[in-house]
């Protein structure tokens, strides 16, 4: 039996609900609210309308949460059930890797198979070929795994259900699972409704409660990876005594961006230069999905925005991509920049390395903090800019070596003189993505400080240039930092 519903989120104003007809045999519902609070945004946080003070109405059961969710995690066993009750081609592919070693062998390579060999149609169009010309194909329908691996495509719950299957063929505790992507909204466990939109398949780690997660039918995602956005949340578990489970957070680590920027001053104090960027994480993942969402051939183009849109002042010309399609390598990009002009302060240049890149500013502005904060993922930036000093100028002052560090992460800037070019190095680590309102001061100090550090600068003066040193360019700051144990803070 169904039943009217309702959930009054996010504000603790007085509601009042009056069931009609009766509380018997409700039908419909009268609810009265009043002083709900205005909403005002904070940057970096969950999306509004998961903060903002709301009220869903809906007809439902009348279980507890607890209970409605269970059925719901029952019911996915059902669905990878009834997709693989035909599944004799799949078990054919199966055979292949019964020799394998080891079960995380078995995993890559079903995980692999299933990239290689099936067209998503979540990210490309079925097309055939009529007299010449090139068509869009309806594509039939798959409802079971042999469906799947007849006609070689199927959408993205298509393909998860078949990865979890093979698993299962090679006796491997595989979970098809459900969550709620993050960047759009959050699950509301209490609203005994379906609300979660982004399959997945876990495999139980031999850690109790723990597992790994896997999205073969999410485009450029990496094996045992999940995206981002799914980063934090639950996940709704297929089976086993575990119901909802949060996917863990990647650490610093994982997305790291290492940039090189060599510049040449001129005798008109003009600066070219060229930028090469290593990506690595969900860095990589980035640039990988927005060319895939494209679906175009025009890497340059495509990206050639998106460069500019990180390097407001400089001019990008050239761009190349490069190691896009092995997930797991780096994402490279080069490109050339041309310069703004130089400033000047009489006859001394003033060089900010790092100015042409995008405004670094400390984005929590506010005294105070009333949500927790959430960034994208956790990061590591290292740039190392080497500035060529123009023809009859000198270095004149050079600012200090300075670090900054505290529990939510770490930046520092160096600057070195080599020869007759200017080193300038510059590192920052955010250590977590998710950070409770009491951290708030600490990320006010951390951006604060990468702030203040991004705008000193290198003062040239005219003079003439003496090599006195055969040294060679130092390598990119490799700061080694000891991280707490990873959170597990789910959102």
């Amino acid at each position: 039996m169904i039943t009217p519903n309702y959930v009054w989120l996010n504000t603790h104003s007085p509601i009042k609900v009056d069931q009609l007809p009766n509380l018997k045999a409700p039908e419909e519902l009268k609810i009265i609210c009043g002083f709900v609070p205005a909403f005002k945004s904070e940057p970096h946080t969950v999306p509004d309308k998961a903060l903002k003070s709301k009220l869903y109405t809906y007809y439902g059961s009348r279980v507890p949460p607890a209970t409605y969710w269970g059925q719901k995690a029952t019911d996915l066993i059902e669905f990878l059930d009834d997709f693989s009750d035909d599944n004799k081609r799949l078990r054919k592919v199966v055979e292949r890797f019964a020799d394998l070693p080891t079960d995380e062998a078995k995993i890559a390579a079903a995980y692999n198979w299933l990239r290689d060999s099936i067209l998503n149609l979540n990210y490309f169009d079925l097309v055939e070929w009529d007299d010449g010309r090139r068509k869009s194909k309806e594509p039939d329908d798959i409802e079971t795994a042999d469906d799947l691996f007849k006609h070689r495509y199927g959408w993205r719950t298509d393909i998860d259900k078949a990865f979890a299957d093979m698993l299962r063929e090679m006796n491997i505790d595989a979970r098809y699972c459900y969550a709620k992507d993050r960047f759009d909204d959050l699950l509301v466990t209490d609203a005994k409704y379906w609300q979660l939109d982004r399959s997945l398949v876990a495999v139980p780690t031999a850690e109790p409660g723990k597992y790994t997660f896997y999205t073969v039918g999410r485009a450029c995602t990496p094996i045992e990876k999940a995206p981002w956005f799914l980063e934090g949340v639950q996940a709704l578990i297929g089976g086993g005594r575990d119901l909802m489970v949060p996917i863990p957070f990647s650490p610093p680590d994982y997305s790291i961006t290492q940039t090189m920027y060599n510049v040449e001053i001129t005798e008109d104090l003009e600066a070219f230069g060229t930028m090469s960027s290593r990506l690595t994480g969900h860095d990589a993942y980035g640039v990988r999905i927005t060319l895939v969402d494209e679906d175009t051939a025009d890497f340059a183009g495509l990206l050639k925005e998106e460069t500019e849109a990180s390097y407001p002042d400089a001019k990008v010309d050239s761009i190349t991509v490069d190691q896009l399609d092995d997930l797991t390598e780096p994402v490279l990009v080069a490109c050339q920049l041309t310069y703004p002009e130089l400033t000047t302060a009489g006859s001394r240049i003033l060089l900010k390395p790092f100015d042409y890149c995008s405004s670094v500013e400390n984005p929590f502005y506010a005294p105070e903090r009333k949500n927790a904060i959430l960034f994208n993922w956790a990061y590591e930036l290292k740039e190392s800019a080497h500035l060529v000093l123009p023809e009859g100028y000198v270095i004149e002052a050079l600012p200090a070596d300075t670090t900054f560090e505290n529990v939510t992460g770490r930046c520092m800037i160096g600057f070195q003189q080599m020869g007759n070019t200017v080193v300038a190095q510059r590192f920052f680590r955010l250590k977590h993505p998710f950070w409770n309102v009491a951290d708030y001061p600490a990320l006010q100090e951390l951006f604060q400080a990468r702030q203040d550090l991004s705008g000193q600068v290198v003062v040239l003066k005219e003079g003439e240039f003496i090599d006195e040193s055969d040294s060679e360019l130092e390598a990119p700051i490799e700061p080694k930092v000891t991280e707490p144990a990873e959170k597990t803070t789910g959102l």
